[in-house]
């Protein structure tokens, strides 16, 4: 039995070398993990715009040649680790991976980040394929943040603006059924302050705070448009899961 794991997605491609270079810092400096990242191959609009995101995300989760990411579509574990910390969490139906990267480090193990492994990632993207896992990111987002909260300060600054939307969106539902009984002169009232609540919940669920002044500064590029779309699907993922799991909303 190999004392080496390495996970591939089935729709990634590798080079002649990839296998050997990601593992040289597991068999040559005694490295416990290794990620290699990726590269686009599709090159369509939705699929670029992935890819420059996923590059980002892996820059502002690196540094000093060591990552925080535990992506499965490029990465090698010593079996002896993946086994001691109890492998992936099947409670998990999507980030998983990210919550064993930080499982890793939490246990004091580094991820290193090996650049000249990255895999051909055929990433399909489309408008919808985008929406749906951006919402299920968000959705188990919550729970890798609950779990991980000193590693993801991001995250809570993103959940803290859902929570407040899901404040307004339940004072707008209030207000305006206040306004539909209420026959006096504050039914009007009650309905302005539904209506203003209800903006303000849409403004925090679609992160309008920082999506919006990139599109107001630059336009509406394509990445733009992305940021704003990704921003949205995952914070209505993060709502649903605090709705349909409200024991979570003090840890959050």
């Amino acid at each position: 039995m190999g004392s080496i794991l390495v996970f591939l997605d089935a729709d990634c491609i590798v080079g002649k070398k990839w296998l050997e270079n990601l593992t040289k810092p597991l068999i040559l400096e005694g490295a416990f993990a290794a990620y290699g990242g990726s590269t686009d191959v599709e090159q369509t609009r939705w699929s670029s715009m992935e890819h420059r995101y996923e590059e980002s995300t892996v820059e502002g989760y690196s540094k000093g040649g060591y990552t925080q990411m535990g992506d499965t579509k490029n990465l090698a574990v010593r079996k002896n680790v993946f086994e001691k910390l109890g492998g992936f969490d099947e409670l998990f139906r999507f980030s998983g991976d990210t919550d064993f990267g930080l499982r890793l480090i939490d246990a004091g193990y580094k991820i290193r980040y090996v650049s000249g492994s990255e895999v051909q990632h055929h990433f399909k993207a489309t408008l919808r394929r985008i929406i749906r896992d951006k919402f299920r990111h968000g959705f188990w987002g919550v729970k890798v943040y609950a779990r991980h909260k000193k590693h993801l300060v991001i995250y809570g600054r993103v959940l803290h603006e859902v929570k407040l939307s899901a404040i307004f969106l339940l004072a707008s539902i209030l207000f305006f059924s206040a306004g539909i009984v209420i026959t006096t002169g504050l039914a009007t009232a009650f309905k302005l302050i539904s209506t203003i609540s209800t903006i303000s919940s849409v403004f925090m669920l679609i992160g309008a705070n920082h999506t919006t002044v990139p599109i107001i500064k630059h336009g509406l590029t394509d990445y733009n448009v992305y940021g704003l779309i990704h921003s949205a699907a995952w914070r209505c993922g993060a709502l649903w899961y605090v709705l349909k799991n409200p024991k979570v909303w003090g840890k959050i």
